[in-house]
């Protein structure tokens, strides 16, 4: 399934490079849950920068920025510093103080963009999701 929904990300790649670069897509909140423990991760992305996550019990706030402009594959990159951590483990089983380390991921659109996969580099099938928007 995660090498079809790659597929369909990368199709819509070449549309998505052509459009301006809209932030209003991202802004909202967005569910994933992770197929093998059925574990949700929340974003809450809100307009004036700040953001809200939730992963497993993990609660974290934080700081964002999206680039402008995707790169060549068409994700625009996406950085979240976290500026409040209260604890718990996270979907991936770690229980870690991330405070002020940024973290940089590229968000892949699908078409519609109520759906979307974040990736580790720009270039690499190093993805999770679809992410779901709940409120579109």
């Amino acid at each position: 399934m995660k090498t079809a929904l790659l597929a369909l990300a990368l199709l819509s790649t070449a549309a998505l490079a052509q459009e301006p670069a809209d932030n209003a897509p991202l802004y909202g909140t967005w569910s994933w849950t992770k197929p093998d423990n059925h574990c949700t991760e929340i974003y809450d992305f809100r307009p004036d920068g700040n953001a809200y996550v939730i992963s497993g019990a993990e609660r974290t706030e934080a700081r964002y920025a999206l680039s402008p402009k995707p790169g060549p594959q068409g994700r625009l990159r996406l950085v979240i510093t976290t500026t409040k951590y209260h604890a718990g483990k996270d979907c991936a089983g770690r229980a870690e103080d991330t405070t002020g380390k940024p973290s940089t991921s590229y968000v892949l659109f699908l078409p519609g963009r109520e759906q979307a996969i974040l990736c580790g580099d720009e270039t690499s099938d190093a993805c999770f999701g679809p992410l779901f928007k709940l409120n579109p």
